[in-house]
């Protein structure tokens, strides 16, 4: 049998995913299953870490058996909607399908009883309007992988 992985993103608003995670939050598999990962401040992969950091919000697992699985999140978020994945069975909660071979992602959009500027704890320089929104492509799911970096 095979395995698959998930990456779930806590951002603020859902129109700017990738450069307005929320940091401080803990991700977890309800049946905690695979090797769970954070994205770092420069957006790199690690296993070390143990909470969201800015910019990106994100982490997740990989090498899950394939099926459904409820993921929970919560730290330095209150009020929080599903962007892109099925409701949990509570709130704080999410269900994401994982196949064999693929990598899911999922995001929720969160309040944090901060203005929206106070929010955006990016690293990242401004927007330049006259560019396209991403800065650079995402990698192709043959070099998407934990220990290896990006050429």
């Amino acid at each position: 049998m095979g395995v698959g992985a998930f990456n779930l993103a806590v951002v603020g608003d859902p129109l700017m995913v990738g450069i307005n995670g929320i940091a401080g939050n803990a991700i977890t598999m309800t049946e905690p299953e695979g090797i769970q990962f954070y994205t770092t401040e420069s957006s790199l992969v690690s296993t070390e870490l143990t909470e969201t950091t800015a910019p990106l919000g994100s982490g997740g697992y990989i090498e899950v058996t394939p099926g459904t699985y409820e993921v929970e999140y919560g730290g330095a978020v209150t009020t929080c909607r599903s962007i892109s994945a099925w409701a949990g069975s509570q709130d704080g909660s999410v269900r994401m399908p994982i196949r064999d071979g693929y990598l899911t992602f999922s995001w929720v959009s969160c309040e944090l009883g901060l203005p929206l500027e106070a929010q955006l704890v990016s690293r990242q320089p401004p927007l330049d309007r006259e560019r396209p929104f991403l800065r650079r492509p995402w990698p192709s799911p043959s070099r998407a992988c934990i220990g290896r970096q990006r050429s």
